[in-house]
């Protein structure tokens, strides 16, 4: 609805201001203000949003400590015999 809102007063606003193209123009921009206004808020007093969703980190940090335990007979890369400097 406010996508049409906003074609009909771009439509409105090339046209000359005279006629029916003001009385259309005050209709649709007092619908325009009146849908952020008063039509968002009340949304968003009367609908319910979902449940948040249980949180990911339980999810990585599980995977995290599953890759930090190394396996049964792993082999040492370069990296874990670097020595120093």
């Amino acid at each position: 609805m406010l996508l049409f809102d906003c074609l009909v007063l771009g439509w409105v606003g090339g046209n000359p201001p005279e006629g029916k193209f003001i009385l259309i123009g005050r209709v649709a921009t007092l619908y325009y203000f009146v849908h952020f206004l008063v039509v968002l808020p009340l949304l968003s007093k009367f609908e319910r949003p979902l449940p948040v969703p249980p949180s990911i980190s339980e999810a990585v940090l599980k995977e995290a400590e599953r890759r930090a335990v190394p396996a049964a007979g792993a082999r040492e890369t370069w990296l874990d015999t670097a020595v120093e400097v």
